[in-house]
């Protein structure tokens, strides 16, 4: 004989005055227990805090939105865009840090030199300040061209053997 508690309904519909039966001496926030049909012995579902939906009380949404594809595809998403800050945010690591290593570095360059942008680095505005920070200490420093990225991770392509 299981007993839970539950909360007697204090409004009706859209009405603001409080319901209650006449001569009745509870209040609004009183708890009622009722009895539990001891035949229900089924557990309760404990669903995983990443398939609850939440919406906000004036937000449109359809089927779509509950199905496990809707789950996938924001789960793809946000490993997506979180790619890139894994290094930096769970290994704690300071890109000012970093200057003196070239080849890392480059790997946030284009070919021609310039600075990638944050949505091709995925970095938070953080630590992509602090990229850009390093990379130009370490091209004052002479360690990094201004040009080009680090010469081992340009990709070459062997034109002169097809000359004949």
């Amino acid at each position: 004989m299981f007993r839970s508690t539950s909360l007697i309904a204090t409004r009706a519909f859209s009405t603001s005055r409080f319901v209650s039966a006449p001569g009745s001496t509870l209040s609004r926030f009183d708890f009622v227990p009722q009895a539990r049909d001891s035949n229900q012995s089924e557990a309760p579902v404990k669903l995983e805090s990443n398939v609850v939906r939440y919406f906000a009380s004036d937000e449109l949404y359809d089927p779509f939105d509950f199905s496990l594809a809707k789950l996938r595809l924001e789960r793809r998403a946000y490993a997506e865009n979180n790619a890139g800050r894994k290094f930096f945010d769970e290994k704690r690591v300071n890109p000012l840090d970093c200057y003196t290593n070239t080849k890392y570095l480059s790997s946030y360059l284009t070919s021609t030199g310039r600075i990638h942008p944050r949505e091709v680095t995925k970095l938070s505005l953080k630590n992509q300040k602090r990229l850009a920070k390093a990379i130009k200490r370490a091209r004052a420093a002479g360690l990094l061209s201004s040009v080009h990225k680090d010469a081992d991770l340009l990709q070459f392509t062997n034109d002169f053997s097809m000359r004949g």
